[in-house]
């Protein structure tokens, strides 16, 4: 119940980077969510699927204002999520034209 509650709280994205590794860094910030250190978070994106949700270890420090994970392209999903933010082409899209993401 308190995961499906949390699902539906608004994570929003504050920066997108594409490192030259095949990497997606992402920064996301959620009202209320405190991380530690070894913590992993699911995410889900319905531009890409309303079904699939994927895990992925935190790679932010606890005392940072956000939360980041880092995501390597190597399947159809994270292929898509690459394709989704524009990060293939390095032209990223405006934050308000991002994927939403759910966690």
């Amino acid at each position: 119940m308190i995961r499906f509650w949390r699902s539906q709280q608004e994570v929003v994205i504050t920066k997108v980077v594409s490192h030259s590794s095949g990497v997606l860094e992402l920064h996301m910030k959620k009202r209320g969510f405190k991380m530690e250190a070894g913590q992993y978070i699911f995410l889900q994106c319905s531009a890409i699927s309303q079904l699939e949700w994927h895990p992925f270890t935190l790679t932010s420090a606890p005392e940072d204002d956000f939360f980041s994970v880092h995501i390597r392209s190597v399947g159809d999903w994270t292929e898509a999520l690459f394709s989704a933010f524009g990060a293939e082409e390095k032209t990223f899209k405006d934050p308000w034209k991002l994927p939403r993401f759910d966690n």
